[in-house]
């Protein structure tokens, strides 16, 4: 194959040379091995043009990622990864025993210690996605979108099951604290509330006896520990912004709940200290009401 173009120089192939992500080891303050890993995914399958071209542009890939990193670091020890979720079969059936010649080339020249190797398809499922799949949850840096992504997935996920669950019924009290507890652990309390009461008013749980209740003051405190009435009938749309405050400050989601043909303000007081009588409420209206 005809890799690289005979008129490329050394350093344009180091100007070009990209690598997506960089990984050292270092020992007593010496870099003992270098992880570089170049990703690509084309959701039908790599392709960089026909099947010689996209092997070739992985090669080149591989080989240029083994000059940078002899040119910037002063090891020859280290690991070029190229990853794909999905490369089609006719590919990689030019591409490995390529990447194998690679290998015997550089070890053959004594002078790259460097191992070249390709991760797609279930191999790339189980040694990259489902082990950044498990630690996504740990993970708070707000900058790494894929994770913060993948966190959002899960919490739909995990609230789209409960409520199949919840709708289903239990047969105990225990079970069912368990099924809200598994939910709610992942979601902040004003989360937990805001996408309760949306449930509950999309199904049709809330009734005229239960909203009445929940605009009582003395109901709103005594029952879920809220300082204010849980919910506010809105009097007029286009003065909102006003009703949503009391004594000046916005007690009050800006998003109003459509329940029995009404719009309902909800109230945003919410913290850990309400959970346990939260949860306790949203017991005694789901074995009432069977939902």
């Amino acid at each position: 194959m005809n890799v690289f173009n005979e008129k490329t120089s050394i350093s344009q192939v180091i100007q070009q040379g990209e690598i997506d992500i960089l990984g050292i080891e270092i020992r007593q303050l010496k870099i003992e091995k270098i992880y570089a890993i170049d990703i690509a995914f084309h959701e039908n399958g790599l392709s960089y043009g026909d099947k010689n071209t996209t092997v070739s542009r992985v090669v080149k890939k591989i080989i240029r990622t083994a000059i940078t990193l002899m040119s910037f670091f002063e090891t020859n020890d280290g690991e070029i990864i190229f990853a794909s979720p999905k490369i089609n079969k006719s590919v990689l059936e030019l591409l490995n025993p390529c990447v194998d010649e690679l290998n015997h080339f550089f070890q053959k020249e004594k002078i790259l210690n460097f191992n070249c190797r390709v991760i797609s398809n279930h191999e790339f499922k189980s040694k990259i996605f489902d082990l950044v799949n498990d630690v996504s949850s740990s993970v708070s840096d707000t900058s790494e979108l894929y994770l913060r992504g993948l966190q959002l997935t899960k919490l739909l996920n995990n609230t789209k099951k409960k409520k199949s669950e919840l709708n289903g019924g239990f047969k105990s009290e225990k079970s069912l604290l368990k099924a809200i507890g598994e939910r709610e652990s992942e979601m902040k309390m004003g989360v937990l509330v805001r996408s309760t009461f949306k449930d509950l008013s999309e199904n049709n749980i809330l009734n005229d006896e239960i909203v009445k209740s929940l605009q009582d003051p003395v109901y709103s405190k005594e029952v879920l520990n809220n300082n204010y009435p849980v919910l506010k009938e809105v009097q007029n749309i286009e003065k909102m912004e006003e009703e949503r405050k009391i004594n000046g400050y916005f007690r009050y989601y800006s998003d109003p709940l459509r329940i029995n043909n009404k719009n309902y303000l909800l109230s945003n007081n919410w913290y850990e200290s309400n959970r346990e009588s939260f949860l306790e409420w949203l017991i005694g209206i789901r074995e009432t009401y069977g939902a």
